[in-house]
């Protein structure tokens, strides 16, 4: 499995983890819902973007930070 797959399988597994939906992840990491579907669904790899995607509140880093370089 690629990098870029990994990502997408747990950007899909913490999406789910916390019952939000496409629409409510774009709005807290500011980006489109398009643009996270097609990151979950593997059709565009990460970026230097999406390390927002999925950040804490707390820390401002999501929690796979360290499992993954972009």
């Amino acid at each position: 499995m690629t990098d870029a797959a990994r990502f997408s399988d747990e950007l899909r597994r913490l999406r789910a983890e916390r019952g939000l939906s496409y629409r409510a992840l774009a709005e807290l990491a500011h980006h489109g819902k398009s643009y996270i579907e097609d990151l979950e669904k593997g059709r565009k790899p990460p970026n230097e973007a999406a390390p927002e995607v999925g950040s804490s509140p707390r820390s401002g880093r999501p929690p796979w930070t360290a499992r993954w370089t972009l």
